[in-house]
């Protein structure tokens, strides 16, 4: 390559990356950015919570001021919580639901029914870990199904949040598919919108399955639903009391019904691939 075609490939980098560093010259990473109105730009007057951390972030980097924070960089695990590695729910953090799936975790409906449809997903943002989770309508409830366990005690957990902001707007029981108990999985901390239920339920040997309902008004996000065996050696603990819902029964068929192994009848893709096999073994004949 001669000197002169070495020198118009530079210049033409150069180019590239002079627009490429133009394009983002609005934006520097650690630049304060002055709030609306300066520093009584927010309501009140005063710089606001989002300028007070935009500001102690930017002035750790040496460009103090007052400023509003532009974004926010979250780190998230694809597989969810994955310290819960003895989870007996199939599938406690959503994180693996499929349109291509045969059989799924979770079933969905409302009133007494449930049936085999997973519940509607919500996405990254919305969600408190991974980046899926469940959202219920008002009114509407979903069922997760887990795996037995030999000892003798569950400990049960969940996070919602409702957007109607009030915790008691979702409902947690717990029973298993043979008529034992049901068990309520009840508010034990909030953390911001989002609301932890937790329960300790003694085991019946059988499969368990958590049931959650959203009896409010407006929408409910459900994620991060662990079922573990709990070790009480030398620790004491409470069991959760029991409840009766009267629709328990029709729910624990639908679920029993739904978590039995079953033949599906052949969809288009796998119909016209066994004609393809059957045209390829009369071509060998």
């Amino acid at each position: 390559m001669n000197r002169s075609r070495v020198w118009a490939l530079l210049t033409v980098l150069g180019l590239a990356s002079g627009v490429a560093v133009g394009c983002g010259s609005d934006e520097r990473f650690g630049a304060a950015v002055p709030a609306a109105g300066g520093a009584g730009g927010a309501p009140g007057g005063a710089a606001g919570s989002a300028g007070a951390a935009a500001s102690a972030g930017t002035s750790a980097g040496g460009a103090g001021g007052s400023g509003e924070v532009r974004r926010s960089v979250e780190y998230r695990n694809p597989y969810g919580n994955v310290e819960a590695s003895d989870n007996l729910l199939w599938d406690g953090d959503f994180e693996w639901r499929s349109p291509f799936a045969d059989q799924y975790g979770w079933l969905s409906g409302s009133g007494s029914f449930l049936s085999y449809q997973p519940p509607a997903l919500a996405l990254a943002q919305d969600c408190r870990s991974g980046l899926k989770c469940a959202a219920i309508p008002a009114g509407g409830q979903i069922a997760g199904l887990a795996l037995g366990s030999r000892r003798a005690t569950l400990s049960v957990s969940f996070w919602a949040r409702p957007e109607s902001g009030v915790c008691d707007d979702v409902v947690g029981v717990v029973s298993d598919l043979g008529g034992g108990p049901q068990r309520a999985v009840a508010v034990s901390a909030q953390e911001n919108a989002w609301c932890r239920f937790e329960g300790v339920v003694p085991d019946s040997g059988k499969a368990p399955f958590l049931f959650i309902r959203n009896q409010g008004s407006k929408q409910a996000i459900v994620d991060d639903a662990v079922i573990v065996p709990l070790d009480t050696e030398g620790a004491s603990w409470v069991p959760s009391p029991e409840v009766s819902l009267p629709e328990m029964a029709a729910l624990r068929a639908a679920a029993k019904k739904a978590s039995e192994p079953r033949l599906t009848p052949p969809g288009p893709a796998q119909r016209a691939f066994e004609d393809h096999l059957r045209r390829l073994t009369r071509g060998r004949r």
